[in-house]
């Protein structure tokens, strides 16, 4: 380990051993998070996630069949009242509605097959919990034949936004250029997507714990897999990316805050979020590591 992340580590981790809860959730928690450039890869969201073992790699066909799974077996929630304890199967997808999507899932594949090189598929899981179970995110990704990156990902259900005691603004990334031989498979790929039209799903629990969510796909290119999958999953509402401004109260936090911002020239917030469950990495970089604290959240329930 280099001396000044050696020197920022030890600080860090005597600031987080002091941290106490805020108390608006249950199950908070705070680590310090530590990503050594000599000993893993260089740090991006997809590294991260498959080192926090929140992704499986599934093959592309599996992708589809969860992506159909996913709108067939949960009720379309209507505009008069549902119940959201028990999925009401006349509410289902009707036959036709059904055969019609599962052909356009599989000119979609068909599609990327012939497009793209290297395709694979990911089940994005953040939680292991029985309610989480519903909750694990699709996506695809694939590289054009002149090396560029085209992902896409299926919408996540959401209870959480970023806490309001962490003050931070969008990070917006200098990326306006777009890889030109990716425009006529995006155009390929957005022309399936559109006619796929989003759905409303009713996912019941019992005792009032249902809810409902917008299901659809997103996609996203770039000339690396990194981008292309990070932005996937933006578009999907799973991954937040935002520049770190503060705490909103607590002496401690502030003192946490003031040493993040004093030790690093930028300081950025990764916030990653499904159904019942968050993760905010809050990171910074200091020769090649990247380090900071992880705060991780958990819905409970009564």
């Amino acid at each position: 380990m280099k001396p000044k992340t050696e020197k920022i580590l030890g600080t860090l981790e005597v600031i987080t051993n002091t941290l106490e809860d805020f108390g608006d959730i249950s199950n908070i928690g705070y680590k310090t998070f530590l990503w050594e450039a000599s000993q893993k890869r260089n740090f991006d969201i997809l590294q991260l996630m498959l080192f926090e073992k929140f992704i499986q790699v599934v093959n592309p066909e599996k992708v589809i069949q969860n992506w159909l799974k996913e709108e067939q077996t949960h009720s379309i929630a209507p505009r008069e009242k549902y119940s959201l304890d028990q999925p009401d199967p006349e509410k289902f997808l009707d036959n036709l509605t059904k055969i019609y999507r599962e052909d356009k899932y599989k000119h979609l594949l068909q599609t990327l097959n012939e497009k793209l090189e290297d395709l694979e598929g990911f089940a994005i899981r953040l939680s292991s919990s029985e309610y989480e179970k519903h909750n694990c995110i699709y996506s695809l990704i694939g590289r054009t034949t002149q090396n560029n990156w085209v992902a896409i990902s299926s919408t996540a259900p959401q209870r959480h936004k970023i806490p309001n005691w962490i003050l931070c603004t969008p990070f917006q990334e200098n990326n306006s250029q777009q890889p030109e031989d990716s425009i006529q498979v995006v155009s390929n790929i957005r022309e399936i997507l559109n006619e796929l039209k989003p759905l409303k799903l009713a996912v019941c629990y019992p005792d009032g714990y249902g809810y409902t969510y917008d299901y659809q796909h997103s996609y996203a290119f770039s000339a690396t897999r990194s981008a292309a999958f990070t932005q996937s999953l933006i578009n999907s509402k799973i991954l937040s990316l935002n520049n770190f401004q503060g705490f909103l109260s607590g002496y401690r936090q502030q003192v946490l805050a003031k040493f993040l911002k004093t030790s690093f020239y930028n300081v950025l917030v990764y916030y990653l979020a499904s159904y019942d469950t968050d993760y905010i990495y809050i990171l910074g970089q200091v020769a090649g590591d990247w380090l900071g604290v992880r705060i991780s959240r958990g819905y409970e329930y009564i």
